[in-house]
Order: C-alpha cells, then sequence, then structure tokens
C-alpha cells in the first residue's frame, strides 16, 4: 500500500475514461531482481521511496519498518542483487501489524518525514482488533542518522487502516479504511482527523466474502482539466476507481468512475505517462492499464515465484526506473499450490517496455 512523489507527493498524469477490453494482454517478461529478502512468514506490505535512493518497507507479520538500501551498478544504474543493507528503522509498541507508508509534506521545505499505519491485525482470519489503528511520524531528516518517531493518532473510530497517501502541503493525509469503506484525513501538525470521503465503491463484500474493500490509494493531479483525483483500488470487488475531489473540503466534483474491473490489484503506482501498473496479490502479477484504461500487459503469472504476492509498487523517481516491489512470499495463494517464500523487496526492470518512457 506507497507513492513515487512529485510537487507536494501528487502524481501528475493525464487520462481518459472507458473500461478495460477483454481478451488475453501481451505478458512482458523483464529482469527482476530480489533486493532482500527476509526470512519465511514475514509479509513485507508497502514501500516508500526515500530521496536519497533508499526504500522503507513495511511488514504487516510483525509492526516493524525497515530501510533497504539498493547498490547500484555504476555503469547501468540497475540495482545489483543482493542489496547492500537492511536494517530495522523502528518497531512500533501497541501493534502486530504496519501497513500503509508515504512521504509527509508539510510545508514547503519538508522532506524526509514519513507517515505509518499501524494496526493489530490477524493474517490467520483478515480481522482487526477494534479500535486498534493508529497513525504514527517517523523523522529521519537528521543529519546525525537518528530516528524520530511519534504517534500522530490513535482513529478509534476507524476498522482497519491500510494505505496513505499525501495530500497537500499543510500536512493532510488520506488514510484508507479498508473494511469501513471509507477515506480519513488526518492532520499531521494538528493531530485533527476526519471522515473525507465513504462511498459503496470502497466497501468489501457482505459478511461471506473478503472483509478487505478499500486498499490501495493516490492523490492524483490532471494537468489538462486542473483536476485533483482520489484514485483507488477495492482488493474485494477487484475494481480500481478514481473521483474528483476538492481537497479542502472532501467534496466530490464528479461521478465515481469505474477505471477497471475485474482485475486482481492490492496496491499500485501510476507513471509519468498516466500508466498503472496494478500488484496483483495473490495472482503474482503485475498488471499496466493504460491512459485509455485498457489492460495492455502483464508481467508475472501465477505459477511464477518471481513475484509471489507481489502487495505494493513504487517508481524509484517519476524519470527513471526501475519499479520496485514488495511481497508477501505467496501465503495467500502459494505457487503451484504448495510454495511459499519469505516476503522481499524486487526491483522489476520495465523502463523502456510497453512505452513506459
Amino acid at each position: 500500500m506507497k507513492l513515487v512523489h512529485a510537487l507536494i507527493g501528487a502524481l501528475y498524469v493525464s487520462f481518459a475514461h472507458g473500461m478495460p477490453v477483454s481478451g488475453s494482454p501481451p505478458s512482458l517478461n523483464p529482469a527482476i531482481n530480489t533486493l532482500h529478502q527476509f526470512p519465511k512468514g514475514a509479509w513485507v506490505e508497502n514501500l516508500a521511496v526515500r530521496q536519497n535512493g533508499a526504500l522503507l518497507v513495511t511488514r504487516l507479520d510483525v509492526p516493524e519498518l525497515w530501510e533497504i538500501e539498493p547498490v547500484f551498478d555504476p555503469l547501468n544504474s540497475n540495482p545489483l542483487h543482493p542489496s547492500g543493507s537492511a536494517r530495522l528503522i523502528y518497531r512500533f509498541p501497541g501493534a502486530t501489524g504496519l501497513m500503509g507508508v508515504a512521504t509527509v509534506n508539510a510545508n514547503a521545505s519538508d522532506h524526509d518525514r514519513y507517515a505509518v499505519t499501524a494496526v493489530n491485525f490477524s493474517l490467520t482470519t483478515f480481522t482487526a482488533t477494534p479500535s486498534s489503528s493508529s497513525v504514527w511520524l517517523v523523522d529521519l531528516s537528521s543529519k546525525k542518522n537518528e530516528v524520530h518517531v511519534e504517534k500522530i493518532a490513535d482513529i478509534p473510530e476507524a476498522g482497519v487502516l491500510s494505505d496513505i497517501t499525501n495530500l497537500d502541503i499543510l500536512g493532510n493525509m488520506l488514510v484508507a479504511d479498508s473494511t469501513a469503506g471509507c477515506i480519513w484525513k488526518l492532520n499531521v501538525n494538528t493531530k485533527a482527523y476526519s471522515r473525507f470521503l465513504c462511498d459503496d465503491t470502497m466497501k468489501p463484500l457482505p459478511a461471506d466474502g473478503l472483509p478487505v474493500g478499500l486498499n490501495g490509494m493516490k492523490v492524483v493531479y490532471d494537468g489538462q482539466s486542473n483536476t485533483w483525483y482520489t484514485y483507488y483500488a477495492n482488493t474485494a470487488k477487484q475494481t480500481l476507481t478514481s473521483v474528483a475531489i476538492n481537497r479542502v473540503s472532501g467534496t466530490t466534483n464528479s461521478g465515481f468512475n469505474q477505471l477497471a474491473a475485474n482485475i486482481i490489484v492490492d496496491d499500485f503506482a501510476v507513471d509519468f505517462a498516466g500508466k498503472i501498473w496494478a500488484a496483483g496479490n495473490p495472482s503474482n502479477t503485475v498488471t499496466v492499464i493504460g491512459k485509455d484504461n485498457k489492460v495492455e500487459s502483464v508481467i508475472g503469472s501465477k505459477n511464477s515465484s518471481a513475484l509471489a504476492g507481489i502487495t505494493a509498487l513504487a517508481w524509484r523517481s517519476r524519470t527513471d526506473g526501475p519499479l520496485y516491489g514488495t511481497t508477501c512470499g505467496g501465503v495467500m495463494a502459494p505457487v503451484n499450490g504448495t510454495f511459499t517464500e519469505g516476503g522481499k523487496v524486487v526491483a522489476i526492470h520495465v523502463w523502456g517496455l510497453a512505452g513506459v518512457n
């Protein structure tokens, strides 16, 4: 549940409306490097890219935030295998796991601060302890390499706080509530929070279905129409949706537009050309959706362990690859029915493929 940020953390894209076409899209076969793999049983849930190129990743099986620092080949800028280092940034008290992580932009000069969502969540039953969700601030801006962590807010009214994304330069964040089907607005400076937007398209399936609805989420700016949008995935309903928003009031300026249906999606990233790259846990795939909302291509397969349980994606930058990903090791749907592994952080070398650049 992470985004690549440019100008107050939002993605600048243009897009058209429509639905994906039917048929089998072509497969892409880019090189995929494992930057770091955790022990078996580890679920790596989300990631954010620091300004120095290092990755912050959250684990859902334990309440830990890790930093992965890729080592790059000086000749071609591709990350080498294995990674240079992996260090534990912080273990969060009073939680069983972490969900989202995103850059905070609380003022014009803000940098290297991140908001993290923490929950008491069972990976066995996929249910959360009531009133257990909270949001934390992680400050890595110290020149002495010190880590400063503080709780921004408990949100006892929430169900499961999953993805989080930056909304504006005033310190406002949007937080996805997967079980309630609502988006919360939280200010890191004042610590005030309120419901920002709720809709049936965000809700999970009925009680006998997957209890995780609203999941991955991004704030998107369309320069052609000078309009801000919220893009979000509904994992249970297998949809991607967009809605125009007023960033102050939370009101919608348009109807809810379905960008894609019948797509396995946990989280997603958007490139500078406006294409959506959807992480398909538990299908072990990344699906590429073009600006015309047609499914263009697929990376990986249900029988491949390269992206076993891919959970989230983030670009190294909007002008330079690769596409980073996190995985849960295939524990929701073992590869070939039997194979699972420790969650990992990968680099997918898609830059230059499928019209990405």
